[in-house]
């Protein structure tokens, strides 16, 4: 594409073909369609999108993604923006067009009153971010629960170099059995109840944090109406049938060596997540899986994990890092616990690609 120069502007539907060739320049025709650009962003319902490309020679040279969506702490609404995989075709490389995606989508997000801007950069993105102003928030925890004990020796550890982006490795533990002392009742489920957002409401009380919010809406469009996915849901309820949590996790296969990711869980009360997570361990099993991972921000989720027998992966072992990432608007100040991602709540269900 040359030296010409560029424009950014917001995407149009007839941009689409343009984005995937980008796509396919930057990550391999294999990647293309993706879950980023075919699902967050071109047919999210739940959202108001901030799509921005870069044109250079009437054809698109680059894509930033962002949706506007809703978020809550502390029980108080409020709205903020989210950018998923930034990519600039290899021939454009080195003439600003990151920057001036990221600057664009910005812009439209304090027009649309955005308390920040936050994203999940990988190595090679994120010193682009830190250097264009945002706060490095810290790092999601991996934790990973083992299923069998086969998963202790030479499959686990050498996998979960492929889990974190790290190899080798060795540890002991036992695999234990989660202890379940409630009476709840776990059922798989094909629908949303609508007492989920009550349940929710709930679950954000026990475990704070900077959140987007998981109303109805946004989990029937999270989990059922994905078209690249397939996830399990769960609930549990009481013995008079109140909704007493729901669990969603999805299946993967990495290296011959199949995991159960957890990709979001709440509950009404911490004692109930035992029992959710059992039946999600339980359901793993059914699915052939020898582990099931988390990635998660929340120190109160982390010690709930923790607590039903998943390992706390040590930074230092993974190669690949869940970095956060976030700028907030200058108009508005930003509480202190939204500089540190143990005020923020993420779980996998806000990562775009799983």
């Amino acid at each position: 594409m040359g030296t010409e120069a560029f424009i950014v502007r917001p995407f149009r539907a007839g941009d689409a073909a343009g984005v995937r060739s980008v796509l396919a320049a930057s990550y391999g025709a294999e990647a293309t369609p993706s879950p980023t650009y075919d699902w967050w962003s071109f047919g999210c319902s739940t959202a108001i999108s901030g799509f921005m490309v870069a044109e250079a020679a009437g054809r698109i040279a680059g894509v930033q993604p962002m949706e506007i969506f809703p978020f809550a702490d502390g029980g108080k609404h409020l709205t903020g923006a989210l950018l998923t995989g930034v990519a600039v075709h290899l021939d454009c490389r080195r003439r600003g067009i990151f920057s001036a995606l990221v600057q664009a989508c910005e812009q439209e997000a304090w027009r649309q009153n955005a308390a920040f801007i936050t994203t999940m950069p990988n190595e090679k993105s994120r010193p682009g971010f830190l250097k264009a102003g945002y706060t490095d928030l810290g790092r999601r925890q991996l934790l990973v629960r083992p299923l069998q004990p086969a998963a202790l020796g030479g499959k686990l550890f050498p996998v979960l170099g492929h889990l974190a982006g790290a190899a080798g490795g060795v540890a002991q533990a036992v695999i234990k059995n989660i202890r379940v002392t409630n009476g709840l009742t776990v059922r798989k489920i094909s629908d949303i109840a609508p007492e989920i957002e009550m349940l929710a409401a709930r679950h954000e009380q026990l475990f704070p944090g900077l959140r987007m919010r998981r109303s109805a809406e946004w989990l029937r469009w999270r989990f059922l109406e994905s078209p690249l996915r397939k996830y399990h849901l769960i609930e549990a309820r009481d013995a008079k049938g109140a909704l007493a949590g729901f669990a969603a996790a999805t299946m993967d296969d990495r290296e011959k060596f199949k995991v159960c990711y957890l990709m979001d869980l709440f509950v009404g009360e911490k004692c109930h997540a035992a029992a959710l997570l059992a039946a999600l361990c339980e359901l793993a099993r059914n699915e052939k899986a020898e582990a099931v991972a988390a990635v998660v921000s929340s120190p109160a989720l982390i010690d709930t994990l923790s607590h039903a027998g998943f390992w706390l992966v040590p930074y230092w072992l993974p190669l690949k890092k869940f970095y956060s990432v976030a700028r907030f608007n200058p108009n508005r100040p930003a509480p202190a616990h939204w500089q540190k991602l143990a005020g923020w709540y993420q779980t996998l269900a806000d990562w775009d690609n799983l």
